[in-house]
C-alpha cells in the first residue's frame, strides 16, 4: 500500500516534465534551421545539448507518466500507444543527440529528415496525451461547425437501435451492457484487469474484488461499482476515466437495473418501471412502454 502511495505520488510529477521535452527538442530544431537558413550560429554547441535535454526530460516524463498510467484512472486502450509512444521518443531524442554531436558527418538532407519525424511524433504524442486528459473530442469540441462535422464521428443514434415490444428486449444485452462496453471494458476485460476486476463476463462482474462488492443485486449502496461512478470526478477512486463519465441518464438506467436484481437475462417486461424509468428509456432508446405520457405530447 505504501509502495502505491509513492509511486502514485511520483506519477504527479507528469504535467511537471512532460512539456520539457516538447520545449527542449523544437528549441533544438529551431536553432538548427535558424543556422541553416540565415548561416549565422547562436552556439553550435546549444543544439544537441539540447537534443540530451529533451531526451533526459522526455526520461521523466515516461517514468512519472508510466506510474500515473498504474493509478487507474485512464482509459488502457488510449494509454497503451501513448506510453509506448512517449518510450520511444526518449530512444529517438538521444539518436538525434548522437548525429547532432558530429552535423557534418551526416547528409544535411538525414538531419532535416529526422527533424520532421521527430516533430510529427511529438505531435501525436501530444494529442494522444490530450485524448487521455480531456477526451477524444477535447480538439473539435468547439472547432468550427463545417471542420467539426469533417473531423468528429457521429456516434449512431440509440433511438434506432432498439423496438418498443418490451418482451424483445434483454435488460441487460440491450441497454446495460453497451454503457459497460463504452464506459468500463477497456480497462476491465479478459486481457487488463483493473483492480483485479473483469467485466466481460456476467460471473466474473458479480465477485467480490478488493474486499468489496461489485454489484450486489436488489442493493445499489452495497455495490461498489455503483459508489465509484457516483463519486466527485475529483476522487482518486471515481471511475471511469475523466473522459468516458456516465450520463446521468446512463447513471439511472444502471441503478434501476441494481435495484431490479442486476439479472442477466430478464426482459424489459419482467421488471417493475417507474415513471422516470420508462421517461430515460422513451428519450434514451426510443422505447415506449406507455407509462410517461407527459413525454407524448
Amino acid at each position: 500500500m505504501i509502495a502505491l502511495e509513492f509511486t502514485t505520488f511520483l506519477g504527479r510529477f507528469h504535467p511537471l516534465f512532460v512539456h520539457l521535452p516538447i520545449g527542449f527538442l523544437i528549441l533544438a530544431i529551431a536553432l538548427e534551421w535558424y543556422k541553416r537558413f540565415t548561416k549565422k550560429d547562436l552556439g553550435g554547441s546549444s543544439i544537441p545539448l539540447a537534443w540530451l535535454l529533451g531526451a533526459l526530460s522526455a526520461l521523466g516524463a515516461a517514468v512519472t507518466g508510466w506510474y500515473l498510467g498504474e493509478t487507474g484512472l485512464y482509459e488502457e486502450e488510449l494509454l497503451f500507444s501513448h506510453r509506448w509512444l512517449g518510450i520511444a521518443l526518449i530512444f529517438i531524442a538521444l539518436v538525434g543527440w548522437w548525429i547532432k554531436r558530429k552535423p557534418k558527418i551526416i547528409p544535411t538532407w538525414t538531419h532535416h529528415n529526422f527533424n520532421v519525424i521527430l516533430l510529427v511524433l511529438l505531435s501525436i504524442e501530444g494529442h494522444k496525451g490530450g485524448n487521455l486528459t480531456h477526451g477524444e473530442t477535447y480538439l473539435t469540441e468547439y472547432a468550427p461547425a463545417p471542420l467539426k462535422s469533417i473531423l468528429q464521428k457521429e456516434a449512431p443514434d440509440k433511438n434506432l437501435l432498439l423496438s418498443s415490444n418490451t418482451d424483445s428486449i434483454k435488460v441487460y444485452a440491450d441497454l446495460i451492457e453497451p454503457i459497460f462496453k463504452e464506459k468500463c471494458f477497456a480497462c476491465h476485460n479478459d486481457d487488463i484487469k483493473r483492480g483485479g476486476l473483469n467485466m466481460s463476463h456476467p460471473d466474473s462482474m458479480m465477485q467480490i474484488g478488493n474486499n468489496e462488492v461489485v454489484i450486489k443485486g436488489g442493493n445499489v449502496s452495497q455495490s461498489e461499482f455503483f459508489r465509484r461512478i457516483t463519486l466527485p470526478q475529483s476522487s482518486v477512486k471515481f471511475m471511469p476515466p475523466s473522459n468516458k463519465v456516465l450520463s446521468y441518464d446512463e447513471i439511472k438506467t444502471v441503478e434501476w437495473w441494481i435495484e431490479q436484481g442486476a439479472d442477466f437475462d430478464e426482459r424489459l417486461s419482467q421488471l417493475n418501471l417507474s415513471e422516470d424509468i420508462a421517461a430515460i428509456l422513451l428519450r434514451t432508446y426510443g422505447i415506449d412502454t406507455g407509462l410517461n405520457p407527459i413525454m407524448k405530447r
